[in-house]
């Protein structure tokens, strides 16, 4: 099972009723202007009456028309509710029911899936933490804290949308994983989660987030297992905060 194809599995029971909503808007729209057309011109509408093959073609057109602003009721009807329970089937078991991004859970498929003889060799791997999530949470209070920590989670679910999977690996830490990574893309992605939080940081009235990460290049590590390549993060990380202490 691949988590993030499940994950964006959940997203097309929206787009899909997006897509029938408008598919449906089209062909009533179409239906509309033939009809002020055929009314508001004479000359095409004598046209039409003295035409046996226009006149058979137009009823045609109509008749699939209708059929098709049927069918697409019919879908809006039937396959949406089914879609829609499958999305918040889905939502519950892969996303984190606080800040709405994969879950630990997720987390842990990601570490299934790359156990799996999965080729290793440019997979990179980094783990986030909110240094002073605790500190906010005792000296603002709990909605504080929940607060930083959504606010901080939506952040690195728009960065990494374009790089590869974030999910929440519980309490204050976080997991990001890309395959066909190399130092620039990594620096790359930081640079961009740094500025992003340093703005946030600056806006009136919200608590300053402070976050420490440590990465790992398996193209330069050369592990054989994913679990290597977590611990070596882990490790690179512990270092990371010893220097900032």
């Amino acid at each position: 099972m691949n988590p993030i194809k499940e994950i964006q599995k959940q997203k097309y029971a929206d787009s899909f009723k997006a897509l029938k909503i408008i598919q449906l808007l089209l062909m009533v729209l179409v239906i509309i202007v033939y009809i002020v057309l055929f009314m508001s011109i004479p000359d095409m509408r004598d046209y039409v009456e003295h035409s046996y093959l226009l006149r058979i073609t137009n009823i045609s057109l109509f008749i699939l028309i209708l059929i098709g602003i049927l069918i697409t009721i019919f879908d809006l009807s039937k396959y949406v509710p089914i879609l829609t329970e499958y999305e918040e089937q889905k939502n519950k078991s892969y996303l984190d029911a606080l800040t709405g991004i994969p879950n630990r859970f997720s987390c842990d498929l990601v570490f299934e899936m790359y156990g799996e003889n999965r080729k290793l060799n440019n997979v990179a791997c980094a783990i986030i933490v909110i240094d002073n999530l605790i500190q906010i949470n005792r000296e603002k209070g709990r909605i504080a804290g929940n607060q930083a920590l959504v606010d901080f989670s939506w952040m690195l679910e728009d960065i990494s949308d374009d790089y590869g999977f974030a999910g929440r690996n519980g309490g204050n830490e976080f997991l990001f994983i890309v395959e066909n990574c190399d130092d620039l893309k990594m620096n790359e992605f930081f640079q961009k989660l740094n500025k992003r939080v340093s703005d946030y940081n600056m806006q009136p009235g919200k608590d300053s987030i402070h976050i420490s990460y440590a990465h790992v290049l398996n193209s330069q590590f050369h592990a054989n297992k994913f679990s290597d390549i977590i611990a070596e993060a882990y490790k690179k990380l512990k270092e990371v905060q010893k220097k900032s202490a």
